[in-house]
């Protein structure tokens, strides 16, 4: 289930199904980079709080462009996004921090 906690900002994922969970997190990361792009300004930042709990946010702590993965403290995946023009969004790197 998708909750929303801040308009296009900010959303909480809560699933037990993996299928479920994988679908529910590309919707709310695709609304949250297009909110992310009109504003311009800040990247996604995707926080795992445990097996079926997620939040995606439009976050001041990630670069513009920039989609990061958090699963633990000590590991943080960076992906890079930019607009394609009529085709969209389109990744185009991914590292670990």
């Amino acid at each position: 289930m998708i909750s929303t906690i801040e308009a296009g900002r900010a959303f909480s994922i809560e699933a037990s199904n993996p299928r479920l969970i994988e679908e529910e997190l590309n919707m709310a990361v695709d609304a949250a980079i297009q909110h992310a792009m009109e504003e311009g300004r800040y990247g996604i930042l995707v926080t795992r709080h445990g097996n079926t709990a997620f939040t995606v946010a439009v976050s001041a702590k990630v670069p513009y462009g920039q989609t990061l993965e958090e699963n633990a403290p000590a590991e943080v995946l960076v992906r890079d996004f930019h607009r394609t023009g009529s085709e969209g969004v389109c990744l185009n790197r991914e590292r670990v921090l």
